[in-house]
């Protein structure tokens, strides 16, 4: 038989613990109720914190925030994230992890609108570093192909690209977007293994909303390889 309990205060009749229920009880605040924690208390959570489908404010100031995230698990012509990036932050970081590829080519990713039916023109530049102790910097001033983020990319699976790259305000329509990133893999061209430094910008102010990964040529992506490709926005 259920009974309602009123008052004013609950306190412990011995010691400074009051324990609500037993294990597996589940206790219920109505809509619009709130639990209101005093400045200078504490929350001790020791368990989950589930807040799927909840509202959750003020927890994202000074942190970095998962955006979108996807594996790449077979080879296709292009990885989209469409409309990912916003007004909401105005520095993302990109991840890209064990990417492989169906041929021999050089990684790139591009800017466009919200759907990617327009794509922007970019410039960039990388430098290499390869193991031999060569290196080598190219610039490219205008290419509709993007920013190159891993250059002779690698067609196997154990030596496949990794890097990641910053993206600085994207969404602000009044400047030109900018990265700066690193890189680590392979090169087939030249059998050895490489790494550095790459970077690039739209070459015009525009209100980048979406990102497309490919390959110059070829497809992007390796069947036998499960990569993974994540976008964080960074709070302020």
């Amino acid at each position: 038989m259920s009974s309602e309990l009123k008052t004013n205060k609950i306190s412990p009749a011995t010691g400074t613990t009051t324990t609500l229920g037993d294990a597996s009880d589940v206790f219920q605040l109505p809509a619009s109720a709130e639990i209101d924690i005093a400045s200078g208390a504490t929350l001790d959570v020791n368990g989950t914190l589930d807040v799927t489908g909840a509202t959750v404010s003020g927890l994202t100031t000074g942190s970095i925030v998962k955006i979108s995230s996807t594996a790449v698990t077979s080879s296709v012509s292009s990885i989209d994230f469409a409309a990912c990036f916003s007004a909401t932050y105005e520095t993302y970081l990109v991840t890209f992890v064990s990417i492989g590829n169906a041929s021999s080519s050089s990684m790139y990713a591009r800017f466009g609108d919200s759907d990617l039916s327009t794509t922007r023109t970019h410039g960039s530049q990388y430098h290499i570093n390869y193991a031999n102790n060569s290196n080598a910097t190219e610039t490219y001033t205008s290419s509709t192909n993007g920013f190159v983020i891993a250059p002779y990319a690698n067609t196997g699976n154990i030596l496949a690209s990794s890097g990641q790259f910053w993206v600085y305000d994207p969404y602000d329509s009044s400047v030109a977007t900018k990265v700066t990133g690193m890189w680590q893999g392979y090169s087939d061209n030249h059998a050895t293994y490489v790494g550095g430094y790459i970077g690039g910008q739209v070459t015009a102010a525009s209100q980048d909303e979406s990102i497309q990964f490919h390959m110059l040529s070829g497809n992007i992506g390796n069947a036998s390889i499960t990569g993974r490709i994540t976008i964080y926005g960074v709070a302020h």
